[in-house]
């Protein structure tokens, strides 16, 4: 990801519509899951800027969580923002034993460039303990790619029937699978190829600080949207929302 791009992250991540409605997603996911889990360990594999970290902490006291990021920046700016364990590492390669954690997190993390996905859902079985959950967030459908994926490295996009079976591949099974950000799915198309006709300097990503009145409309609604598709599963949408469980042997 181009380093402006984390201070972007950052800047925005507390009031953007579409991280509070990643955050909403993923407590309302794990909430489902973890249950009194009292002691249970938490990687958060890509834990970029610590947003996401820090909600866990928050609404999850019973649960251990270990922020783990590739990036020295991300990982300045999670201590920053939080107190907690944090080391730089790939998620292709975790420094961690067999059978390590009851829970893995990876939000928009298998998409870059320079992750091999095969590797990292291979590696997120060995160190989960049978029964354990890995919730994963990626980036939807190679249409949709535009500018905001060239500034953040993005090197793929996932259909959402291809990623069911890389995470069978990987020994996975796949208990929720649903896409989301489903009514700005149109739009946001129609902003990415606009915008590629567009000539640039360098690549930027979608993102910029807002707090007016749409960013709050659009956060309402993206709470209704992630209960209807974590209650129902939506099949379009920019993003693919999954929890696959390493099943006991």
């Amino acid at each position: 990801m181009e380093p402006n791009e984390y201070e972007v992250m950052r800047s925005v991540e507390d009031i953007h519509w579409w991280y509070r409605g990643l955050r909403f997603l993923l407590l309302n996911a794990l909430a489902r899951h973890a249950g009194a889990a009292t002691g249970a360990k938490l990687l958060d594999a890509g834990c970029g800027t610590g947003a996401n970290y820090e909600a866990i902490r928050r609404f999850f006291p019973q649960i251990k969580p270990v922020g783990m990021d590739i990036s020295p920046l991300a990982l300045q700016y999670s201590a920053a923002r939080v107190p907690g364990f944090f080391l730089q590492a790939s998620v292709e390669c975790l420094p961690f034993p067999e059978d390590t954690f009851e829970f893995i997190v990876s939000m928009d993390v298998l998409y870059h460039e320079r992750v091999d996905p095969a590797l990292a859902l291979r590696d997120f079985f060995r160190v989960l303990k049978p029964g354990g959950a890995l919730l994963l967030n990626l980036p939807a459908f190679s249409w949709l790619s535009g500018e905001h994926d060239r500034a953040v490295h993005a090197g793929r996009r996932f259909h959402p029937d291809r990623l069911a079976d890389s995470l069978r591949e990987a020994g996975f099974q796949v208990e929720t699978m649903t896409c989301w950000n489903s009514l700005l799915l149109l739009p946001i198309w129609l902003w990415r190829r606009l915008d590629a006709w567009s000539n640039h300097d360098k690549p930027h990503s979608d993102l910029t600080p807002d707090n007016s009145w749409v960013n709050q409309i659009l956060a309402w609604w993206i709470r209704i949207e992630v209960r209807l598709a974590l209650k129902f599963g939506l099949p379009l949408g920019v993003s693919v929302f999954t929890v696959a469980r390493k099943m006991p042997t």
